[in-house]
């Protein structure tokens, strides 16, 4: 039980901005899922690239334009706010 409560309280890998747009705003629930996702990926992505900093950030943007799939769209950008 002393790992559980542990783990709940460790900082998570991934620090999510969520955007809105003027016509939507995420949810508890979608924003919960998404964060759930990240740090998930983040602790699977970590074992293959170490050298990550501790703390990543990952900003969430509503769109209509994404690719179903893959959700690549004219919004996607980088941490150094390029396209992808």
């Amino acid at each position: 039980i002393l790992l559980v409560a542990v783990a709940a309280c460790r900082q998570p890998e991934v620090r999510t901005r969520f955007f809105r747009s003027e016509t939507y705003e995420f949810n508890r629930a979608e924003r919960a899922a998404i964060d759930r996702i990240a740090n998930v990926t983040a602790a699977e992505v970590r074992r293959l690239l170490p050298g990550l900093p501790a703390q990543l950030e990952l900003s969430v943007r509503p769109a209509t334009d994404a690719t179903p799939g893959s959700g690549r769209g004219p919004t996607v950008i980088e941490e150094f706010g390029g396209p992808l």
